[in-house]
C-alpha cells in the first residue's frame, strides 16, 4: 500500500477510472514540452485502493508523463470514498466551477454521473451549487445533433438558442431551424417565438387572422398577418423571412423573383 502523502507513483500503478472530461491533446502536448524540461511541477490527485492508486484529478497532468515517456507520476494521495459516485461527483465538482469547461463538457459529465449513478437532477443541482433549470438546460443540451454540439464547444452559436431549439416539439420545425441554426441565419428570439407559439393558441384564436402593420417612418412600413398572432409569432416570421431573403440575396435574386419565390413556396406547402 502507497502512503498518504505525495509519491511517485509507477505509472502502470494508476488506474485512471472514469473521466468525465476529455482531455485537450493540444494542453497535453504543451504540457508534455514543460514536463521533459522542467518535470512535473503539480501532483495529480489519487487515492489508494489495494496496490493501485486511482486517479480523481490531473488526467491532463497523467497524459502529459505518458507523452513526456516519464515512468513515474507524482500523485498526492488522499483520504476519498472511492466509489463510482464519489468519483464522478468530485470531477463533475471540481471541472465545473472550473473556468474554461464549456457547457457541452458540463452536459456529458451530468449525463454520465446520472447513468452511473441512477440519481435524479435535482441531486445534481445541489451538488454542484447550479438551479434546477441550469441542469434541465444542460441536459436538454446533449439532445442537440453533434454538429451544433460542436459549434457550441466552439462558441459559435450560444447554448441557450440551442436548448431553445431542442425544446421545439414540432420536429419538422426544428429541423427547419436546424438548418438556419448552422449558417448562423437565427436567433434565439426567433427560437422562443416559434417555441411559445406552437405552444399557445386557445381554440378561438387559433382561428382568427391577424394583420398587423409596423410603421418605420418616412413612408416605410412592414405588414404581417398569421394566425393567433404575438409579438412572439412576429418576430419569429421576420426572421423566418430575413434568413430567406439573405440567402437570395447571395445568389443575386431580385426582389420581384424572391416574392414570386415565396408565393410558389407557399402554395407547395
Amino acid at each position: 500500500m502507497i502512503a498518504k502523502t505525495i509519491q511517485d507513483v509507477p505509472r502502470k500503478d494508476i488506474d485512471l477510472g472514469n473521466n468525465v472530461r476529455p482531455v485537450d491533446p493540444e494542453h497535453v502536448r504543451n504540457l508534455a514540452g514543460s514536463i521533459k524540461e522542467h518535470g512535473q511541477k503539480v501532483p495529480c490527485v489519487g487515492k489508494c485502493i489495494d496496490d493501485k492508486v486511482l486517479l480523481i484529478e490531473g488526467f491532463h497532468t497523467f497524459a502529459a508523463c505518458e507523452l513526456a515517456g516519464v515512468e513515474t507520476v507524482s500523485v498526492r494521495i488522499v483520504e476519498e470514498d472511492s466509489t463510482e459516485e464519489a468519483q464522478l461527483l468530485n470531477q463533475l465538482i471540481t471541472n465545473c466551477l472550473r473556468q474554461g469547461l464549456n457547457d457541452v463538457q458540463k452536459a456529458r459529465g451530468i449525463e454520465a454521473y446520472m447513468a452511473a449513478t441512477g440519481c435524479n437532477a435535482s441531486r445534481v443541482a445541489i451538488a454542484l451549487g447550479l438551479s434546477p433549470s441550469a441542469v434541465s438546460s444542460l441536459r436538454t443540451l446533449t439532445t442537440a445533433p453533434q454538429p451544433i454540439l460542436d459549434l457550441v464547444e466552439k462558441g459559435a452559436i450560444p447554448t441557450s438558442s440551442v436548448v431553445e431549439l431542442m425544446r421545439l416539439t414540432d420536429l419538422a420545425k426544428r429541423a427547419e431551424m436546424t438548418q438556419q441554426l448552422l449558417v448562423g441565419k437565427l436567433t434565439r428570439d426567433a427560437i422562443t417565438g416559434a417555441r411559445k407559439a406552437a405552444k399557445r393558441p386557445a381554440k378561438h384564436e387559433a382561428s382568427r387572422m391577424t394583420r398587423v402593420t409596423a410603421a418605420l417612418g418616412e413612408s416605410r412600413s412592414i405588414t404581417v398577418s398569421s394566425v393567433g398572432l404575438t409579438l412572439e409569432m412576429f418576430i419569429a416570421l421576420i426572421e423566418e423571412l430575413l434568413a430567406k431573403a439573405r440567402k437570395e440575396r447571395s445568389r443575386g435574386t431580385e426582389l420581384s423573383t424572391f416574392i414570386s419565390l415565396l408565393k410558389d413556396q407557399a402554395r407547395a406547402k
